[in-house]
Parts: C-alpha cells; sequence; structure tokens
C-alpha cells in the first residue's frame, strides 16, 4: 500500500459541519485502509490498494453530499514529499526578508506559470521554482500583510489549488515517515 496525502481545498473546521472525524470517515468509505488527519488545514493521510486520486475523488463527493463541502484535494504519496523535505526546495529561494515559505498544490503540472522567479505587484510574493505540479514560494510583510500564493497562482493556471505552510509538510512527513 501507498501512504498519500491528501490536501484538501478550503477546509475551516467548525465551518458548514467540517470536521477531522468527517474528514477522516469520508476517507475511510471512500477505500482508505487507514485514514489520519495532521493539523486543523485539511491534511488528510491516508492508505489505499485503490487509486489514490480516486479515492480522494469519492471523499470529495461524500463530502458534497454529507454536508454540501466541494473542494478538490490534491493528492501527492508521502515519499514524494519526504523526497521534497530532503532536497529542500528552498535553498534555491531568494535571499532577503521572508515570512513564510509555501508549497502551492496543482491537479498536474501548469505551462501557465509565467516565468519564474516571478513576483507579485505589491512585491510581498516572489514564486521562485516548480517541481512538477508543485510550485515554491516566499512571502514578505509590506504594509504588515504577506502575499497569498494561492491567489497569485491560481490567477495564472485557474481556481481549485491549494497551498500550505513548507513547515506544515516539513512536521507531517517527520511526523509520519
Amino acid at each position: 500500500m501507498l501512504p498519500c496525502v491528501a490536501f484538501v481545498r478550503f477546509v475551516t473546521l467548525g465551518r458548514g459541519g467540517q470536521s477531522n472525524d468527517l474528514l477522516r470517515r469520508a476517507y475511510r468509505e471512500a477505500g482508505a485502509t487507514e485514514s489520519a488527519t495532521f493539523l486543523a488545514t485539511g491534511n488528510v493521510v491516508f492508505e489505499t490498494r485503490s487509486e489514490p486520486v480516486a479515492v480522494a475523488a469519492r471523499a470529495r463527493s461524500l463530502l458534497r453530499d454529507w454536508i454540501g463541502f466541494d473542494q478538490p484535494a490534491h493528492v501527492r504519496p508521502l515519499h514524494a514529499l519526504a523526497a521534497a523535505v530532503d532536497r529542500d526546495p528552498f535553498q534555491g529561494a531568494p535571499s532577503g526578508p521572508v515570512q513564510t515559505r509555501f508549497v502551492t498544490f496543482l491537479p498536474a503540472p501548469s505551462p501557465d506559470l509565467p516565468a519564474l522567479p516571478a513576483s507579485s505587484p505589491r512585491g510581498d510574493l516572489v514564486v521562485f521554482a516548480a517541481d512538477g505540479a508543485d510550485v515554491y514560494s516566499v512571502t514578505r510583510l509590506v504594509g504588515g500583510r504577506e502575499g497569498s500564493p494561492n491567489a497569485f497562482v491560481e490567477r495564472h493556471v485557474g481556481p481549485g489549488l491549494t497551498s500550505r505552510n513548507w513547515n506544515t509538510v516539513e512536521r507531517l512527513v517527520a511526523t509520519f515517515t
């Protein structure tokens, strides 16, 4: 069995019936043999004998039926996340003051990304690398606010993406590998 992580978009626990218990249940009923959640931001670690993306699609359908929650999940094998953590894609990040390191998960590699590195108009975000369907960025505080990698990348490749703080990915990998 292949351990995977589903990064579910737009999870806000407590809103509209969303809960970690419900996420775990949806993945188990969708075909996961094991499921666990990590933190409160829609990270579901699961194992399955089925195709992981199909399990995530079935879980999405169940959540839509149960509570009207209809958001995509971007699935990554746990070993691929561990390899990315080992590679440390942020070694190539722009220098200067960094507020937060982010990875944005796309459903597939996109030819619509701008030439990298690309900065937001306010200078509060720099997208500096893409590795397949994973896009890496750093934010900076400008006027007391940091940039939004999700919004910036979605303007170029379309809606339905989700981003995570790189610290979350590092902690997830340390916990589950």
